[in-house]
């Protein structure tokens, strides 16, 4: 039962987190970026101790910080110390933000105690205000600091779509390429095409988000011109599951965050309903939806007596519904009430043909998602065969080279330099090197590209073997090899 007990702590556990810190220097690692957060959280749900202090729990880092290494007690004092020399930039991607333009260290003070495994930390007092009460925010649940830790840029990049839907209410959003670059800390060197960024920072941030979150996110390129600009998003809700978590560590868990935000500092103060042990995890699931909105358990059961698990369901699923609409006319509504009406009235169960349509539906739209996640895989392993491949050609390149004659050596430079195209800096660079190619530095652009463009292929033209020149056939004969 720790895991059904994890999520329900969870879901209860949300805060109101400023949307400003959402938006701190990227040049903090992940591991920092989390325990800032974490901080963040023990500061809106706790109160400072008679000391001045908040404190920080090695353990509750452990707890929730799953990577290998993150229990070390000087790694968090390390990243504590970090993050207190680092200020907050508040109203970065946007003008309707707490402040107009404000900066300033969130941690102002730091003492240790390694013996009892806490760091102490004094807060700024106008960012503790904010956090305490923001008037500008964001839903946030500490869950998926752990779901994402292993995820490079992962937290921040889901952040940012969470804040954005809790913000805004916004569905769809049209992000400038490079802001979202600077955003996610990718230096303006590294991935310099697109192609390069979608394949190893772009794809696996979504992947994961849309594995292990509450958001559901795609996107398609926008261009200007030739140029691509922009990348607009698309974020939808979806239901969220503990499957990062064995039983030990869910135990853990629940064990920490008790401990650390006890029970009388939850924003929901209604104890969930009570289910027994032998209770399916959808009933269970449901049970505690509703009870989270206030309503009793009992009237819970009473629909689930009579309409089923599939009939609740789909009463909820209609009055999630109808009470979307409503927020989009701003009409007000007592979501308690009006949810007890439908379950007491079973408004929203669905006949069997209907329900018969319903799941063909849900059945070809899994099978449309299960092929476009094949086709996905698909690419993504052709563009990391393609990507290797060209790494293969230049390194077989660099070693035919280093064994050729001197008189081999003139034959290559003499088809390279024909090939080279007539533009000032190639041609002015070949002359000045006296078509010597091993005169070449390829830690300069205008050398890298001669060499992997011209020397590269007209070396394995020359020399080279037929794994060399053929995509097709190297991946042949690495499955020989296999």
């Amino acid at each position: 039962m720790a895991a059904l007990q994890l999520q329900r702590y969870l879901e209860r556990n949300t805060i109101k987190h400023p949307t400003a810190l959402l938006h701190y220097e990227r040049r903090l690692s992940d591991f920092e970026q989390g325990i800032l957060f974490l901080c963040v959280h023990i500061i809106a749900k706790m109160e400072r101790a008679p000391d001045g202090f908040y404190y920080l729990e090695k353990s509750l880092v452990r707890a929730v910080m799953r990577q290998e290494g993150n229990q070390d007690y000087t790694r968090i004092t390390e990243a504590v110390k970090t993050i207190s020399k680092t200020d907050l930039r508040f109203n970065f991607m946007g003008q309707d933000r707490t402040f107009d333009s404000y900066e300033a260290p969130l941690i102002i003070g730091r003492a240790t105690n390694k013996g009892r495994g806490v760091i102490a930390f004094e807060v700024h007092p106008r960012i503790e205000k904010l956090v305490k009460d923001p008037r500008v925010f964001a839903r946030l649940n500490i869950y998926f600091i752990s779901a994402l830790a292993d995820v490079r840029r992962g937290y921040s990049f889901y952040a940012l779509f969470r804040d954005l839907v809790d913000r805004t209410k916004s569905t769809e959003v049209t992000l400038d390429y490079l802001e979202l670059r600077s955003y996610l800390g990718v230096e303006p060197s590294a991935y310099p095409a697109f192609k390069a960024f979608k394949q190893w920072v772009l794809k696996p941030l979504l992947d994961s988000v849309n594995e292990r979150t509450d958001l559901q996110l795609s996107y398609e390129p926008v261009k200007t011109g030739r140029k691509l600009t922009h990348l607009k998003f698309t974020i939808k809700p979806q239901a969220w599951q503990l499957q990062l978590f064995e039983a030990e560590h869910a135990e853990r868990m629940v064990t920490e965050l008790a401990k650390s935000f006890d029970g009388a500092l939850i924003e929901n103060k209604k104890e969930p309903a009570q289910i027994e042990a032998g209770a399916s995890g959808e009933r269970a699931g449901l049970i505690d939806k509703c009870v989270k909105l206030g309503v009793t358990s009992k009237t819970v059961e009473r629909a689930l007596k009579a309409y089923g698990v599939q009939g609740v369901g789909e009463i909820i699923a209609h009055t999630e519904s109808r009470f979307r609409k409503m927020d989009a006319k701003g009409e007000k509504y007592d979501a308690k009430n009006y949810l007890a009406k439908m379950l007491n009235e079973g408004v929203g169960v669905k006949a069997a043909a209907e329900r018969q349509k319903a799941e063909k539906a849900a059945q070809a739209l899994a099978k449309r998602e299960a092929a476009r996640l094949e086709l996905s895989k698909a690419e993504q392993a052709a563009e990391a065969l393609e990507a290797e491949f060209k790494d293969h050609q230049r390194k077989r390149a660099t070693e035919l080279i280093e064994t050729q004659s001197a008189a081999n050596m003139v034959e290559l430079s003499a088809v390279v330099g024909d090939l080279i195209p007539p533009l000032p800096d190639y041609r002015n660079r070949w002359r000045s090197i006296e078509g010597e190619i091993k005169k070449l530095d390829r830690r300069k652009i205008t050398d890298r590209t001669i060499f992997n463009g011209y020397v590269v292929p007209e070396a394995l033209r020359l020399w080279g073997k037929p794994e060399d020149l053929n995509l097709a056939t190297y991946k042949k004969s690495k499955l020989i090899k296999a």
